[in-house]
């Protein structure tokens, strides 16, 4: 009887003691879960604070565009027109359209280029 009431009390033990260590190690797992998951939230956050930063740098680049070149790279990238309707908006020929929208394309590119490379300098 005395080797009963032992077994049954190791077995209760044990199996409490295996309780709490499965409590802890859930406990531990969540956490560097929640860790995880916080430093995932944060760097998307940040990432969506350096689109947004991105964004209006180049909206303040293509202000700096000379007019027909605003107009036609807004309508083309932004709006989604096509050629024959910007042609037929702005009276532009199809090759006087191509080379605005080209140089329109390549100064964004160029200042928003130089930007960044003097941001990573300082």
């Amino acid at each position: 009887m005395r080797q009963n009431i032992k077994a049954e009390d190791n077995l209760k033990a044990l199996a409490i003691t295996i309780m709490r260590n499965k409590f802890y190690d859930q406990c531990r797992h969540e956490e560097r879960n929640f860790t995880t998951d916080r430093v995932m939230e944060v760097s998307i956050e940040d990432r969506r604070a350096e689109q947004r930063d991105e964004v209006n740098l180049i909206k303040q680049i293509v202000a700096q565009l000379p007019p027909l070149q605003q107009q036609i790279f807004r309508m083309k990238e932004i709006e989604g027109y096509t050629a024959d309707e910007i042609m037929q908006i702005t009276g532009c020929t199809a090759d006087n359209l191509r080379k605005n929208l080209s140089r329109a394309r390549l100064k964004i590119r160029e200042t928003y280029m130089n930007i960044v490379k003097q941001n990573r300098t300082k």
